[in-house]
């Protein structure tokens, strides 16, 4: 089982959209906050969620999205880390459950679980070792 080690929140900066060769949505979102783990300590967290989707799912309850980001540090340190998995419409709330598992540029696995408040454009979080 993956213990945990941390917890993170960030607040939606941005979304920005486009289209691919197949002519999807391709929607990026960029979130800024802070973090910490018990294995690196805190910092500042930055990075965009990325998702697809052709245009008639665009009230889908579910699907895939991806992760890029990177970590500054407290004590001067810049972690980059990448992660895929899942969101999913909670059932009438306005809000949505994202599980990703990723790595980041330390090369530790990892497991991320939380909740965006699509009222309040904030996503919390917890941070679980898969190592």
């Amino acid at each position: 089982m993956a213990e945990k080690i941390g917890e993170f929140s960030m607040e939606h900066v941005v979304t920005s959209y486009s289209r691919n060769a197949n002519g999807d949505i391709v929607s990026t979102t960029d979130w800024r906050g802070s973090g910490s783990s018990t294995t690196l300590g805190g910092g500042q967290v930055f990075g965009s969620f990325i998702s697809t989707a052709p245009l008639s799912e665009s009230n889908a309850k579910s699907g895939e999205i991806e992760f890029i980001g990177e970590s500054f540090l407290d004590n001067g340190t810049q972690i980059g880390s990448v992660a895929s998995g899942s969101w999913e419409k909670a059932e009438n709330e306005h809000s949505w459950k994202i599980v990703m598992d990723g790595e980041n540029s330390l090369g530790h696995q990892r497991r991320f679980e939380g909740t965006v408040d699509l009222e309040t454009l904030v996503f919390n979080g917890e941070i679980y070792s898969l190592d």
